[in-house]
């Protein structure tokens, strides 16, 4: 009795779990392992081939995605901020913005640092279903390294845009690289065997507790 008291925790568990990514909007993760393994990466971009700080395109498309913030510029430790990547930022400050031009991105993700200073930052993600603000988000300074974002959007939805704006406004720039797009995976099929053995211990221990269960009175 207790293995099958087990077996049906772990499936009311996990059927749990499922229900409750079924019904989330946007999944936050701040592990990008954890984050990769949600599913396919199909585009990862960043800005390492650059040698020197350098103005790009306005706007900047890199595969499947483009930066509209209207003066794209990379920024490489030359400019003095110290930071440890080249990363890419609006010239003119906050906010940076950008665009996801293929549908069917239900994985993005990407790292981020404020240049030259500390600053929360306000994050718009918008979907085909909608927009999604989220933040404060305390944010590290460049020379400190990087901080992972990444979103999973719910079902029937896919990523088309991000705006990402420094709570101090004009007079401070989040820089970002290591860009990743991707597809959601599916459970595989040994995850769903699991589920439906415990679905199945769950009905049997059920069952054999109605035959057990001393009358009342």
């Amino acid at each position: 009795m207790r293995i099958k008291t087990k077996v049906a925790a772990l499936a009311i568990t996990l059927a749990t779990l499922t229900v409750a990514s079924a019904n989330a909007s946007v999944t936050e993760f701040t592990s990008n392992a954890a984050f990769g393994a949600a599913g396919t990466i199909v585009q990862t971009t960043n800005f390492d081939a650059y040698s020197t700080s350098t103005p790009v395109a306005n706007p900047f498309t890199v595969g499947d995605l483009t930066f509209t913030s209207g003066d794209n510029i990379i920024v490489a430790p030359d400019l003095g901020y110290s930071n440890t990547r080249n990363l890419l930022a609006y010239n003119l400050w906050s906010p940076m913005s950008g665009t996801i031009d293929a549908a069917g991105y239900d994985l993005f993700g990407f790292d981020l640092a404020m240049l030259g200073q500390t600053s929360d930052v306000t994050l718009t993600l918008t979907t085909n279903l909608g927009s999604y603000s989220l933040g404060p988000i305390a944010t590290i300074n460049a020379s400190q390294g990087l901080q992972f974002l990444g979103f999973q959007a719910g079902a029937g939805e896919y990523f088309t845009g991000f705006t990402l704006a420094s709570a101090q406004g004009p007079g401070s720039a989040p820089g970002t690289t290591d860009f990743e797009l991707g597809v959601a995976g599916v459970p595989e099929p040994g995850a769903w065997a699991l589920m439906i053995l415990g679905f199945g211990c769950v009905g049997t221990a059920l069952r054999s507790r109605r035959r057990t269960a001393p009358a009342l009175g």
